[in-house]
């Protein structure tokens, strides 16, 4: 919804001034598919060659974008497979600033910062993106991600509904 949202207001705002005759384009949530795509380098993140890699990236805020993650993380590897890793990549700021050492985990890698030119090698060397934020207004790096050619997994809440399609199978 919120992204419909979003996309109503663009084109009610900027395309509601007639007097301009400049021809012009509006890009809802542009991503460079020159750089994020299937093609090119690949990051090995893999510890064996059996390990399911899950990745996210963004720039961590608040605590709803990365604590629910790493729980769900940890969920899935006591329940499903041990062997996973999650990589995260990316800064922690303000009130998430000590994440990165207070979720210290053997099978848990913070990568830091990392140029927005790299992350496709990044993304590439996964098997997932992970998102569990909760409402999401469109988040660009979830489209990043399916540029890469990663499935998605995430939470069905805000602009997520609309970008990603639901496979319970």
């Amino acid at each position: 919804y919120q992204s419909e949202f979003s996309q109503a207001q663009c084109d009610k705002f900027l395309w509601s001034n007639e007097a301009t005759e400049t021809p012009s384009t509006v890009i809802y949530n542009g991503v460079d598919t020159e750089l994020f795509s299937t093609d090119g380098p690949v990051e090995e993140l893999r510890d064996n060659p059996d390990q399911h890699v899950f990745i996210t990236w963004s720039r961590f805020r608040r605590p709803d974008q990365i604590d629910p993650l790493v729980a769900s993380f940890h969920e899935y590897r006591r329940q499903i497979e041990a062997n996973a890793k999650l990589v995260i990549l990316g800064n922690f700021v303000g009130a998430v600033a000590d994440r990165p050492q207070k979720h210290k985990h053997d099978a848990i890698e913070f990568r830091g910062i990392v140029p927005n030119s790299d992350i496709p090698r990044y993304a590439r060397g996964a098997d997932v993106f992970a998102l569990t934020h909760r409402n999401p207004p469109c988040p660009n790096n979830v489209i990043e991600a399916m540029a890469c050619g990663l499935p998605i997994c995430g939470l069905a809440d805000g602009a997520m509904s609309e970008l990603v399609a639901a496979d319970a199978g």
